[in-house]
């Protein structure tokens, strides 16, 4: 289907109508990415603090007291411990093209997809973030495009 404009006054105003659309369209894309973002760090987060953990118990030792820590199974989050991949989680929104999120720790590559070398297995904590936010990304979608969209 394409539209054709015939030479008329009110042209200029349909014209800067679907500009403003355009930009406003955008804008809801770029909020929406940010808002998207911030639910998955937060769950990815969430998921490595979690204590229902099952996996091997460590005694560790730190400024003279004994600690008891229970690492990960395989198939469960990564459990935390000095938090370096907890802090590590974060995004960045690049225009309305992409969203980037992830873990930057040396480690934190093969915590998610395992490292059949090293004797590791999956640990997922950013691709579960990433399915359980299925739902809330579309929607974030939909009420950041629809209220941007209404401003002009």
């Amino acid at each position: 289907m394409t539209f054709s404009f015939k030479p008329h006054s009110n042209n200029r105003k349909i014209e800067l109508q679907i500009e403003g659309l355009k930009k406003s369209t955008r804008k809801g894309i770029r909020k929406a990415f940010y808002f998207i973002g911030k639910d998955l760090v937060a769950d990815a987060r969430k998921s490595i603090l979690d204590k229902n953990k099952s996996g091997i118990v460590y005694t560790i030792f730190k400024n003279g007291r004994r600690f008891n820590h229970v690492s990960s199974a395989p198939g469960q989050a990564p459990a935390n411990l000095t938090g370096d991949l907890r802090k590590s989680v974060d995004f960045k929104v690049h225009g309305i093209d992409r969203l980037e999120f992830g873990a930057d720790t040396p480690y934190a590559k093969a915590l998610e997809l395992g490292n059949p070398a090293g004797n590791l297995e999956k640990r997922p904590y950013l691709i579960a973030a990433i399915q359980k936010n299925e739902k809330n990304t579309r929607q974030h979608f939909a009420q950041q495009i629809k209220k941007f969209t209404k401003r002009t």
